[in-house]
């Protein structure tokens, strides 16, 4: 009942591979944020709002009368 191929371990096991997989999702949803940034900075099709934030987190550049809210 309790032993190294017991219910319990495979029920512990279970839930581990539920976390891993919900933390995988995370990370492609994220890969796939950046492969999106990456798209819109290409000589092309350059997104003229992303290249401002880019500009603005870069350089720190900003208007005097702008207030910047960091998530």
């Amino acid at each position: 009942m309790a032993g190294e191929r017991s219910y319990w371990q495979l029920s512990e096991l279970q839930q581990n591979i539920e976390s891993v997989q919900t933390d995988l999702d995370a990370l492609h949803a994220n890969k796939n944020d950046i492969e999106q940034k990456v798209v819109m900075m290409r000589p092309g099709s350059i997104n003229r709002d992303l290249l401002d934030e880019r500009v603005r987190a870069v350089l720190g550049y900003r208007p005097a009368d702008e207030v910047v809210v960091m998530q």
